[in-house]
């Protein structure tokens, strides 16, 4: 009998323990962001960025004999990326990423306006292992640097079992776009 009530007791405190650890949380106590998302969101929202961001764009010729250096160009923007944020996604999930309109969504309104964007801090708001919902908060000048404003974007990046990011969605650009 008292083995029995020991061995059940043994039982309970392992359950106990097992699901106490089911469910936490992957953050620091006060939410900052480290690591892939801050890397992939640097490199998203800082700006200018002529590393990522080519302003005169790519020229798609329909000039048979052009075609080589359109494909060249297009090549070595791709390479620049994946050198940059290629290691934060998860297996495959890069060329997804890579085709989203978020990937140069603020680089390009930024050149667009003449403006520069600095990023300042990036907190997470919600979410858990596999999904977060992410703010980052970021500073943007006008071209002569007379006029400034804090704007505050939301994006919901969603992990891999490895905390590596499968998907990137851009939820609210703070009115900046």
């Amino acid at each position: 009998m008292m083995k029995k009530r020991l061995l059940l007791l043994i039982i309970a405190v392992l359950a106990v323990a097992v699901f106490a650890g089911c469910g936490g949380r992957k953050t620091d106590t006060n939410g900052d962001v480290t690591g892939d998302v801050e890397t992939l969101l640097h490199a998203l929202l800082t700006c200018p960025n002529d590393k990522l961001y080519d302003s005169e764009g790519t020229y798609i010729s329909l000039d048979d004999s052009e075609v080589g250096s359109t494909e060249e160009d297009l090549e070595r923007d791709k390479n620049a990326w994946k050198e940059a944020i290629g290691g934060c996604f998860a297996e495959d999930r890069f060329d997804t990423f890579y085709g989203q309109w978020e990937r140069t969504a603020f680089l390009g309104e930024a050149y667009i306006q003449g403006d520069s964007i600095e990023l300042n801090d990036i907190k997470i708001e919600d979410g858990d292992d596999l999904v977060k919902t992410i703010k980052a908060s970021i500073t943007v000048s006008n071209n002569g640097g007379t006029a400034s404003s804090e704007i505050l974007t939301t994006w919901i990046i969603t992990f891999d079992g490895n905390d590596k990011i499968q998907k990137v969605e851009l939820k609210d650009d703070g009115g900046y776009l």
